[in-house]
């Protein structure tokens, strides 16, 4: 139950692509920024991984630190197209805990977790726990939901799904689907259970489906940074050793703030690795049963890349920037044409 959180910051890298992208006639240009690290920013200047992002859209957000939380940090964090209603968005995240032997007084904090009963189902939980925490105020309909079983065997979670919602933003209709994948163990009669990543894509009503290829490639890019997620794990070892109450959270961010960077053992670097095999694996499950996106092999060739489908040409640097267009005469210099993996 209690990974390490990237899946905190990555929220369901697996992810379920359903739609054709529309390829459009000027090229959507893809850079690689970073996700900052709000709180700690004394290590490698606040830098906690990479997402790409369309040029011209506009991040708000980052990783944040919650001391009465088990998971500590969380990413908080919306990327959007100032031009349109197209949105990308990852949610803060509690994990919870329920049983006839566990804590009573249900909605309160216990050790971090917040006392609710288990919900696996994604509609469910979607409805009575993530609108009303991140959408309060407006009157959504859900229209669809459906389980996404492969993803939730590649990322070894109970259950995945995608549930779509339709609500008035001012005066304009829109789409949003919100991605969830819940998972939980039982100890001693008492539940543990919680996400393993919860974002949101979201669209003008009726052009949802044409645009989940970029939306979707957009959550999918997030990658941890090693010296971050090693810091992380010594943050948390830190926070193990403190009771959490609130007469120790000022003792709990003081020792966080003032420790020097966590070396970065083997142990430490065979996890990281192990972590981004997963989701290299969960970008490779795609092309069985995705449509919108494609697999390109990195121009640097260390990791595949998921990228929206529909364009004739795709290139790369090594700066992680990445232009694709349907364009013949776009040739830009230092930049290397990439290819589709075929599995």
């Amino acid at each position: 139950m209690y990974y390490l959180r990237w899946s905190v910051l990555v929220l369901g890298s697996c992810l379920f692509l359903s739609a054709q992208a529309v390829a459009q006639e000027k090229p959507v240009v893809l850079n690689t920024v970073t996700v900052r690290d709000l709180v700690f920013t004394q290590f490698l200047n606040g830098k906690a991984g990479t997402i790409l992002m369309p040029e011209g859209w506009l991040m708000t957000g980052g990783v944040t630190s919650d001391w009465e939380n088990y998971y500590l940090r969380s990413l908080q964090m919306r990327i959007n197209d100032p031009q349109s209603l197209r949105q990308v968005e990852f949610f803060y995240e509690r994990p919870f805990i329920w049983g006839p032997n566990g804590p009573r007084n249900q909605g309160q904090l216990y050790l971090g977790q917040e006392i609710q009963p288990p919900q696996f189902d994604p509609a469910a939980f979607v409805q009575f726990y993530v609108l009303p925490r991140c959408r309060p105020g407006f009157t959504m309909r859900v229209v669809t939901a459906q389980q996404l079983p492969e993803v939730a065997r590649a990322l070894g979670a109970k259950v995945s799904g995608r549930v779509r919602v339709e609500y008035m933003l001012g005066n304009q209709a829109v789409e949003e689907d919100f991605y969830v994948n819940l998972d939980g163990f039982t100890a001693q009669n008492v539940a543990y259970w919680g996400t393993k990543g919860v974002f949101a894509i979201r669209s003008a009503r009726g052009q949802l489906d044409a645009d989940s290829g970029l939306l979707l490639t957009i959550a999918n890019s997030v990658r941890p940074d090693l010296q971050w997620s090693a810091d992380y794990e010594q943050a948390l070892a830190i926070r193990n050793q403190i009771v959490m109450n609130a007469s120790n959270a000022a003792l709990l961010r003081s020792r966080i703030q003032s420790m020097a960077h966590a070396q970065i053992s083997d142990t430490i670097m065979r996890s990281y690795n192990a972590r981004q095999a997963v989701l290299d694996q969960c970008n490779l499950q795609f092309s069985n049963y995705i449509r919108g996106v494609e697999q390109y092999r990195s121009p640097d060739s260390t990791n595949v890349l998921t990228l929206p489908s529909g364009y004739n040409y795709v290139w790369g640097n090594t700066l992680g920037q990445y232009i694709l267009t349907n364009n013949d005469s776009v040739r830009p210099p230092n930049y290397r044409l990439l290819t589709p993996v075929r599995q």
